[in-house]
């Protein structure tokens, strides 16, 4: 339910939270929620720090904002039929230094460096 706030409150299309799964290495986050997300989750279910774009944020533990989403990365399903989106946000949210767990949404439009450090911000306080 809060995911799903979120993504309306903000105007995200589709929104994923993964969460810390194991603490040894590698680092495995899990999906722990989704919002709109349609699509093969046996794929994505679990995700190792430091691989594909989420991992490397995870490893990074700072927001990665991607406005030309790799083809097949994902697409947005609606009745109006299937689009890939305009930008892909990932923001990680730590618990004293340590990266806990991070959050992929989707859209289309884009947002800008003051949207993305506000809603960072926001992230890292109701996560913390």
């Amino acid at each position: 339910l809060l995911l799903q706030n979120i993504c309306k409150q903000i105007g995200f299309s589709q929104g994923l939270l993964y969460l810390k799964h194991t603490d040894q290495n590698p680092i495995m986050f899990k999906i722990a929620a989704k919002y709109a997300f349609i699509g093969e989750l046996s794929q994505i279910d679990t995700v190792e720090t430091g691989y594909g774009i989420n991992g490397q944020a995870a490893a990074l533990g700072e927001p990665v904002y991607i406005q030309d989403v790799p083809k097949g990365y994902m697409k947005i399903v609606s009745g109006l039929g299937e689009a890939i989106p305009d930008y892909l946000l990932i923001l990680p949210f730590k618990k004293e230094n340590q990266v806990m767990g991070f959050l992929e949404f989707s859209g289309f439009g884009g947002l800008n460096k003051e949207e993305i450090n506000a809603i960072d911000k926001v992230i890292n306080k109701v996560f913390a």
